[in-house]
């Protein structure tokens, strides 16, 4: 039994340490401004659009939130 709970312990922080590296250097977005310079990651997930919810996202040099939509790649959370 003990080396059952070992195992489980060691899998259960692989799949996180697996999770924490998961941020695609290609979804990686830089931005610089006079004042700012911004970095982020997008994600390619689409999930179901919700309504009431807020959406923020990266298009064309911008970053935008809009209710209920978007149109570009959505930021990803951290």
């Amino acid at each position: 039994m003990h080396s059952t709970k070992g195992c489980l312990f060691f899998i259960f922080i692989s799949i996180l340490s697996i999770k924490g590296l998961a941020q695609d250097p290609e979804n990686r977005v830089f931005l610089d401004s006079a004042d700012y310079s911004y970095s982020f990651y997008t994600t390619n997930n689409q999930p179901k659009i919700r309504q009431g919810t807020d959406y923020t996202w990266y298009k064309s040099g911008m970053i935008l939130q809009t209710r209920e939509g978007y149109s570009g790649k959505l930021l990803q959370l951290l």
